[in-house]
């Protein structure tokens, strides 16, 4: 570290004044960080009192709109010399940098298509990223299966005709995967073969996947009445879930 010599001209106003005190500061964060890579002999508490004057003292002359994603990750510094003893700023400059690539294109609205175009790549970007957990060979299956309770297991495997002894274990599950692209978990509207009704939960029996449905009934005009009556159908023969509203007194108005 080396002496800083500072001669104030009487031509200075208050301004340029404070922004000499912000670029020392500047420097005092420099030598540190140097004697950091150097000495090893730099204490984190004294980093981190030198950071932050640096940023007090540029707030005050440059304010808030020009406070960079680095300044922010500066304050980081003293917290990883204290965890690693070591310290690696250019970690900081690449993060910074992956900001100001999305950021700049945001707030670009001038003549050019920079924002139009980072749109259109987050975008992309979204969808292929959602493209990774998707299988088109999926097959009805349960989504976190635990073991069924009694009542549900003999339910299940009267539906399924299921007279082995011992008896095979029963899973069942709030959600289940109709298909690739749809999964239905308990109380969603669903359209099935037996007309529109409500999902209770979902069993399965080995491979056979079957859902506890109750069916309502039907008033015309996309319009249902709510009862409990339920009954087991194979989840695969379910077509769709269903949006709807209620419109009270148990009548519900599904879109069709």
């Amino acid at each position: 570290m080396f002496d800083e010599l500072v001669v104030p001209s009487p031509l200075a106003d208050d301004l340029v004044k404070a922004a000499v005190a912000s670029y020392n500061a500047l420097a005092s964060v420099l030598d540190l960080l140097q004697r950091c890579k150097t000495h090893r002999d730099v204490a984190p508490h004294a980093l981190q009192d030198s950071i932050q004057r640096h940023q007090q003292l540029r707030l005050g002359v440059y304010t808030d709109e020009r406070h960079q994603p680095k300044m922010h990750f500066a304050s980081h510094l003293p917290y990883a010399l204290r965890e690693h003893e070591l310290l690696c700023c250019w970690v900081h400059e690449r993060k910074h940098r992956e900001i100001k690539r999305y950021a700049e294109s945001q707030t670009n609205a001038g003549d050019s298509t920079a924002y139009e175009t980072n749109l259109l790549q987050r975008t992309f970007l979204a969808q292929f990223y959602s493209l990774e957990t998707l299988c088109v060979e999926k097959q009805t299956q349960l989504v976190n299966p635990c073991v069924s309770s009694d009542a549900v297991a003999t339910h299940v495997r009267t539906f399924l005709g299921c007279n082995q002894l011992p008896p095979p274990r029963v899973m069942a599950s709030q959600s289940a995967i109709v298909n690739a692209f749809t999964v239905v978990s308990s109380k969603d509207v669903v359209l099935t073969p037996l007309g529109v009704g409500e999902v209770w939960f979902h069993a399965a029996l080995g491979d056979t996947v079957g859902t506890c449905f109750s069916s309502w009934i039907s008033l015309g005009n996309n319009r249902f009445r709510i009862q409990d009556a339920p009954r087991f159908i194979n989840t695969s023969t379910i077509e769709k879930s269903c949006v709807y509203r209620s419109d009270g007194d148990a009548i519900v108005a599904v879109v069709p």
